[in-house]
């Protein structure tokens, strides 16, 4: 394992890849380290033609890189993660990306506040020549009747 290394604690994570212009380089977030890991990644070209994108693909590394963190007490980068060349990024979880949260679901009281409110802005004039008898074909009678069934207070 490699030892700590002391610089200057700019930034949170530091990555060191030999090959680089710069072997030591910090980086203010994490997805900015695996940014830089990821350039030394070779992708695997059987599954993309499946369905799989670069961002969900494994991968193996082609270059010995190490991922450190900032030990703010002592004001050193630690050692974190020790990639050895061919190793696969799924055996480091960290490095992985991170799934997409899943989109925003209403609730049911919610779904039914936004039809009643739908129903509501319809606007819809009766035609009926008696307003006390109302055609079955109304489109007022079946305004109010939507709202019945959506349990609205009319």
């Amino acid at each position: 394992m490699p030892e700590s290394v002391k610089a200057r604690p700019v930034h949170p994570y530091a990555t060191r890849i030999p090959g680089r212009n710069r072997q030591f380089k910090t980086h203010a977030a994490l997805g900015q380290a695996k940014a830089a890991l990821s350039l030394f990644l070779d992708r695997d070209r059987i599954r993309q033609p499946r369905g799989w994108d670069r961002l969900s693909d494994d991968g193996t590394y082609v270059a010995s890189m190490t991922l450190y963190r900032l030990n703010a007490e002592q004001g050193e980068y630690e050692p974190w993660i020790e990639i050895q060349r061919g190793d696969r990024r799924s055996q480091h979880p960290e490095l992985m990306p991170e799934r997409r949260r899943p989109s925003y679901e209403p609730s049911d009281e919610q779904e039914r506040a936004a039809a009643i409110s739908a129903v509501r802005d319809l606007r819809w004039e009766c035609t009926c020549p008696d307003r006390a008898a109302h055609k079955p074909w109304c489109l007022d009678r079946a305004k109010a009747t939507l709202l019945t069934q959506l349990g609205a207070d009319q």
